[in-house]
């Protein structure tokens, strides 16, 4: 199996699991106001910002997520921590609901990387 954390691509999927972190913010229980569900990084902000925008995010309830479409991972979430795990690489976030549940902003703890996803 190639391994598809080489390159750019590996910028793109550390990119979007930290959008995808951010996501996970709300009350946990699923819905429109939780994590759970699929979401796309509409704005991004700081390095990879081309590279994570129109990245998809579908967080299912058992704490995995599938990010890009086809790159499976696990995601654990503690209000606001958000982490993603894809194989060895482990991205955290602070992640905000806003919208009633309809948008997700992601943090670096850095803060010089900000996703701003939207639930679709």
């Amino acid at each position: 199996m190639p391994n598809v954390f080489q390159g750019p691509l590996r910028v793109a999927v550390i990119a979007t699991a930290a959008t995808l972190a951010l996501t996970a913010c709300g009350d946990g229980g699923g819905g429109e106001t939780g994590l759970p569900g699929s979401w796309k990084v509409a704005e991004a902000s700081g390095p990879m910002a081309k590279s994570n925008k129109g990245v998809s995010y579908k967080f299912d309830k058992d704490g995995k997520v599938l990010l890009g479409g086809f790159n499976k991972c696990t995601y654990t979430h503690a209000t606001p921590d958000l982490a993603i795990k894809c194989g060895p690489v482990t991205i955290t976030w602070k992640a905000e609901l806003k919208d009633g549940g309809k948008t997700l902003v992601l943090t670096n703890p850095s803060g010089k990387q900000v996703l701003t996803l939207k639930r679709g």
